[in-house]
C-alpha cells in the first residue's frame, strides 16, 4: 500500500504576498548597488520581521527514517523567488537544552544534526545561500537570517539582515538610494513589498516618512515621475522615467461569476505596481506592457457561502495597454488542473513507500491557485476547505486517501 502525502498548492498569501512578483531583466542603464550585511543603517533598523506559519503536520514529506522530536511544529521558510526554493523548518520551543529549530538546507527531508540550531540567546542567526532563480540549485546569494521567539506564546519570527546602497540619476541629479528586504525572502526585487528610500531633497539623509516607498511605487521629483526597479541581488538597479503616455485597462472575471473584495496586482514594463480593486470598470494607467502578479477575490456559491481565492503568478506573459486605447483582459480564464506524483525519495515509487502528491490549478495568464478559504471578511480567514485525493487499485479498491489543504 502507498501512503499519500498531500502538499499544499502554495505558501500562505498573507505571508508571501507578491513574493513571486519579480521584474523583467533591467536595462543597460542599470548600476550595481553595494550590499551591506548589517541590521541597521545610521542607527535605524532595516530588519523586517515576519511570523512563521506553524503547523502540526509538515508541508513536505519527511524521510522515512527520520523520527520527529516530541512537541515539534512545522513551517515553510519562504526564502528565494518561488515556493520550490522555500525550506522546510522544524520548531521545538520546548526542546531539552533550549528552544531549537531545524532547517532542511539541502531539501532531503532528513534534518541531520548539522541542520539543528539551538537558541542560546534572545535571537539566533543562521547564514544560508538563498537562490535568486526559480530553481533551488541555481544562482545564490549568501544572507544571514535572524530568528526571534515571539514575545507571546511559542511562535517564531524571522528577518533577513542587510540592505543595498547606491545612487541613481533622478531629474538631472544623483540621489542616494537604499533598498531593504521588506518581505524577508532574501531578495531585493519584490515589487510592492521591498522598501526603497530615496534622498529626494539631497540632504544626505533618508526621511522615513517622506522619502520611503514600496518598490514599484511611482516617485515624483521636479515634475517628473520615476519608478525604481532592480534584480534580486540589487546588482543592477535603475530609475526609469514615465513617458506620460496613458491608456485604459478594464479587467473582468471570465465566465458569469460575480466577484467581490477584488484585488488584482499588475506590474508594468517600467516596474510600476498597479492595483485594481474593481472589475468591469475602465481605469487610466500608464501605457506599456503589463503582467499580472496576483489575483485575490471572493465568490459566493449557490448556498450563499463565501469562498476566498488567491492566485499568484507562475509565469509572466505580458499584454499591452496601448496609448490612447483601451485593453480588456478576462481574468482566470481556461482553468486547468495538473498533478505531480513522486516518491518521498524521488524516482519511481515502490510498494509501501510514501507518495508526494502536488496538485496545481492553473489559469490563463500564468496564474496558479495558492489559497482557497471559506468564509467572509478578507483573505485571512483561518477555516479552509480541501480536496480529497484517493489512490485506487486498477480494480477500484481504495488503497489510501488524504485531504489536500492550501498553504
Amino acid at each position: 500500500m502507498h501512503v499519500l502525502w498531500l502538499v499544499c498548492l502554495g505558501l500562505c498569501p498573507a505571508v508571501v504576498g507578491g513574493q513571486l512578483a519579480g521584474v523583467k531583466p533591467v536595462d543597460a542603464t542599470a548600476v550595481p548597488f553595494e550590499f551591506h550585511d548589517a541590521a541597521t543603517y545610521e542607527g535605524r533598523s532595516v530588519l523586517h520581521f515576519r511570523n512563521l506559519d506553524l503547523r502540526d503536520k509538515p508541508d513536505r514529506p519527511l524521510a522515512a527514517d527520520f523520527q520527529p522530536p516530541r512537541g515539534v511544529r512545522y513551517a515553510m521558510l519562504p526564502i528565494g523567488p518561488t515556493r520550490e526554493t522555500a525550506l522546510s523548518l522544524l520548531w521545538i520551543p520546548t526542546a531539552a537544552g533550549g528552544p531549537a529549530l531545524w532547517l532542511d538546507a539541502n531539501r532531503d527531508g532528513r534534518f541531520t544534526a548539522d541542520e539543528k540550531h539551538v537558541f542560546t540567546a534572545k535571537q539566533l542567526e543562521i547564514t544560508l545561500p538563498i537562490p535568486t532563480e526559480s530553481k533551488p540549485k541555481g544562482k545564490t546569494v549568501s544572507r544571514t537570517l535572524i530568528f526571534r521567539r515571539s514575545s507571546l506564546g511559542d511562535g517564531l519570527r524571522y528577518a533577513v539582515r542587510g540592505y543595498a546602497l547606491g545612487s541613481l540619476e533622478l531629474a538631472g541629479g544623483k540621489r542616494k538610494v537604499l533598498i531593504e528586504d521588506g518581505n524577508a525572502d532574501g531578495l531585493l526585487n519584490t515589487i510592492g513589498q521591498d522598501r526603497v528610500l530615496v534622498d529626494l531633497d539631497g540632504d544626505g539623509r533618508f526621511d522615513a516618512v517622506l522619502e520611503q516607498f514600496p518598490l514599484g511605487k511611482p516617485i515624483a521629483k521636479d515634475g517628473q515621475v520615476f519608478v525604481i526597479r532592480c534584480d534580486p541581488a540589487a546588482t543592477a538597479v535603475v530609475a526609469r522615467r514615465r513617458s506620460g503616455l496613458e491608456g485604459k485597462l478594464r479587467l473582468d472575471l471570465a465566465g458569469a461569476a460575480k466577484a467581490q473584495n477584488v484585488a488584482v496586482e499588475l506590474v508594468s514594463d517600467l516596474g510600476e505596481l498597479v492595483v485594481v480593486e474593481q472589475l468591469g470598470k475602465s481605469i487610466v494607467v500608464p501605457a506599456g506592457d503589463y503582467y499580472i502578479t496576483a489575483v485575490r477575490l471572493e465568490l459566493a456559491d449557490a448556498a450563499g457561502k463565501i469562498w476566498s481565492y488567491a492566485f499568484f503568478e507562475r509565469e509572466q506573459p505580458t499584454f499591452p495597454v496601448p496609448a490612447g486605447a483601451e485593453k480588456h483582459v478576462a481574468l482566470l480564464d481556461k482553468l486547468t488542473m495538473e498533478v505531480d506524483a513522486n516518491s518521498s525519495h524521488g524516482g519511481r515509487t515502490k510498494p509501501s513507500e510514501s507518495m508526494y502528491i502536488t496538485p496545481h490549478l492553473h489559469a490563463a495568464g500564468g496564474l496558479e491557485l495558492s489559497s482557497c478559504r471559506i468564509g467572509s471578511g478578507g483573505f485571512s480567514v483561518p477555516t479552509e476547505d480541501g480536496a480529497e485525493i484517493v489512490l485506487r487499485s486498477p480494480e477500484g479498491k481504495v488503497l489510501s486517501h488524504g485531504v489536500s489543504g492550501f498553504g
